[in-house]
C-alpha cells in the first residue's frame, strides 16, 4: 500500500510536536570528534491548550568525528537527532553517515542528514521549542520532514564543498516506504557577520513531482543582529516569511523580537529573553503568538 506523502504533509500543519553535520565553512574542527547543535526543555503555558503536554524537549544535535583535510583521502562518521519528545509520544527523525574526505570535497553515505537543514539560518521563533514545533512544515527540509512523519530513515548521498567564502552542499534520499525521492541542493556565502543562504528541495513520487524554495539572510554584528527567513516548501503551497531581531544589553543576555507570516492562514509575533548562565547552558524566557493563540515558555537549553 502507497501512502500520499502530500496528505501527511498536512498534518504537520498542526501542533504535533536546527548546525549539526560539518561542512566546508562550519566551525568543525577536521581530524578531531565533535558534538554540536542545542537541547532544550521547556515549560510551556498556553491560552488554548495548544500542546496537551506542559513539558516539551526538542532538540538538534550531532556527534561524530570529521576526516582531516591534510590528506587525499580521510574518514569520519555523522550521527544527527531531529525532534521531539512530549509526555505522550515523540516526532524525531535519526541519520547515520560514513565522511569521506576527498580532494573535491566531503561526501557523506548511508543516511545523511539533508543539505538543505545545514544551509538554511532557522532560528526558533521566540527561542520556543512549541512554536518550532508548530511551524514544522514551514522550517524543515522535505526529506526530514517526511522522516518525522513516517518514522522512517531514508538512504542517501550527500555532497560538500566549498572555496573561500561559499559552501555548497548537495543531497538525495530514497524511501522505500512511500517510493518517494528527495532531493536538495543549496548554497551560502559568508562574508564578515552577514551570512546570505539560498536552497532548493525536490520530491518525487507517484504523485507526481513538488519544489520548495529557501533563502535566509543571517547577521550577527555582535550587540545587535537579525534573521530574515523565507520558506516555500514541496509539502505545502504557501509562503512563509519569518523576521527576527536581537539586542545584546550585555555580554550574557539577549533581547529578542520575531514575527512570521504564513500565507492564507496566520501571522504571529514573539518577544523574548535569553540569557546565557555559562557559556554552554542558557535559560529563556518569552511569549509566543501564532493565529491568535499565546504561549508562555520558560526553557532551559544546552548549546555545543
Amino acid at each position: 500500500m502507497r501512502i500520499n506523502v502530500r496528505a501527511l504533509g498536512v498534518a504537520a500543519t498542526m501542533p504535533v510536536a536546527a548546525m549539526a553535520q560539518p561542512f566546508p565553512g562550519s566551525a568543525v574542527e577536521p581530524g578531531a570528534f565533535y558534538a554540536q547543535g542545542y537541547a532544550q526543555v521547556e515549560y510551556i503555558d498556553s491560552e488554548d491548550g495548544f500542546l496537551d503536554s506542559e513539558f516539551l524537549f526538542g532538540s538538534v544535535a550531532s556527534v561524530g568525528f570529521a576526516p582531516r583535510d591534510d590528506a587525499a583521502f580521510s574518514l569520519g562518521f555523522d550521527l544527527t537527532f531531529d525532534g521531539y519528545i512530549v509526555d505522550d509520544g515523540s516526532v524525531s527523525a535519526e541519520f547515520a553517515s560514513i565522511l569521506f574526505s576527498t580532494p573535491l570535497g566531503l561526501v557523506s553515505a548511508g543516511a545523511p542528514r539533508d543539505a538543505l537543514d545545514d544551509y538554511i539560518d532557522k532560528p526558533l521563533f521566540g527561542q520556543s521549542v512549541a512554536a518550532d514545533a508548530s511551524l514544522i512544515l514551514a522550517d524543515r527540509s522535505t526529506t526530514t520532514l517526511v522522516a518525522f512523519l513516517l518514522d522512517e530513515t531514508p538512504l542517501g548521498v550527500r555532497y560538500d564543498g566549498g572555496t573561500g567564502e561559499l559552501s555548497y552542499g548537495f543531497s538525495v534520499h530514497e524511501f522505500d516506504e512511500v517510493d518517494a525521492t528527495t532531493a536538495s541542493a543549496a548554497v551560502r556565502y559568508q562574508v564578515g557577520d552577514l551570512a546570505l543562504s539560498l536552497g532548493v528541495d525536490y520530491l518525487d513520487d507517484e504523485f507526481g513531482t513538488e519544489t520548495g524554495l529557501h533563502a535566509s539572510a543571517f547577521l550577527d554584528y555582535g550587540t545587535v543582529g537579525g534573521t530574515i527567513l523565507y520558506d516555500r516548501a514541496a509539502l505545502a503551497d504557501q509562503e512563509f516569511v519569518q523576521i527576527s531581531g536581537f539586542y545584546r544589553p550585555f555580554d550574557r543576555a539577549k533581547l529578542e523580537v520575531g514575527y512570521l507570516d504564513i500565507e492564507d492562514a496566520a501571522d504571529g509575533w514573539a518577544v523574548n529573553g535569553l540569557y546565557d548562565v555559562t557559556e554552554d547552558i542558557y535559560v529563556n524566557l518569552g511569549y509566543v503568538d501564532i493565529a491568535d493563540t499565546g504561549t508562555f515558555g520558560l526553557g532551559l537549553g544546552l548549546r555545543f
